[in-house]
């Protein structure tokens, strides 16, 4: 999800989650994303839901 392009920078939210579960068959994910915009409970709850495992990461300021 992380772009060095300031101009398309993507959020991790939940629709985002929901588009990325239609495409993408792998149980583990790890996303590095710029913009956290939901709650860790929701998160889990997505994960339980989906039967995925989530970790997330920000992206650090070195990379940018």
């Amino acid at each position: 999800m992380y772009t060095p392009d300031p101009n398309s920078s993507r959020e991790l939210s939940l629709v985002t989650l929901k588009r990325i579960a239609e495409r993408d068959p792998n149980r583990n994910w790890v996303i590095y994303t710029e913009k956290f915009w939901m709650h860790r409970d929701q998160l889990t709850d997505f994960a339980e839901e989906h039967n995925r495992r989530i970790r997330h990461m920000l992206v650090p300021f070195e990379l940018k």
